[in-house]
């Protein structure tokens, strides 16, 4: 016999999982006996079939949906080749994602878009105008130019 401190009780579980699997094997006894364990059966391959088949079926919709909604072809302005989704288009700007060059998207071909300059004021331009000493026509602003040096040490 193995001497056990502490009082005894096997600190491993055994017990707990012994007498677990034979509650287990006791009701599922009395259930086919009295014939009661048919539900028990169908819940169980209910949930595997919906564990199984929902994502395989998701899966097959989207492929779906994919396939419908993408747009393939080659970049006018670089020449590489990409797909976008049909739903990610707006009325913004589309640009290449290997040159950032502008294209516009007419029927399912990718056409050169012609870049646009403009002289209208940004949101970025409109929030830092107090901060940025214009002259005007004929008028002659004086600038200041502030040197500024500094030695970065660590803090080591």
């Amino acid at each position: 016999m193995v001497g056990v401190v502490g009082g005894g009780g096997g600190g491993d579980g055994t017990n707990a999982r012994l007498l677990g699997n034979l509650a287990l094997a006791v009701g599922l006894t009395y259930l086919s006996m009295t014939g009661q364990l048919g539900w028990v059966l169908d819940c169980i391959v209910s949930v595997w079939l919906l564990a199984v088949l929902v994502p395989i079926v998701g899966l097959g919709a989207f492929l779906w949906w994919a396939g419908r909604d993408m747009i393939q072809g080659t970049c006018p302005n670089c020449g590489n080749a990409f797909q976008i989704f049909k739903s990610s288009l707006t009325d913004e700007l589309q640009l290449c994602p290997f040159c950032s060059q502008p294209f516009s998207v007419v029927g399912n071909e990718f056409v050169k878009d012609p870049v646009n300059f403009s002289n209208r004021s940004t949101a970025f331009g409109r929030a830092f105008n107090d901060f940025i000493p214009r002259s005007k026509k004929g008028e002659e602003t004086p600038a200041a130019v502030v040197d500024v040096e500094a030695e970065i040490k660590d803090a080591d």
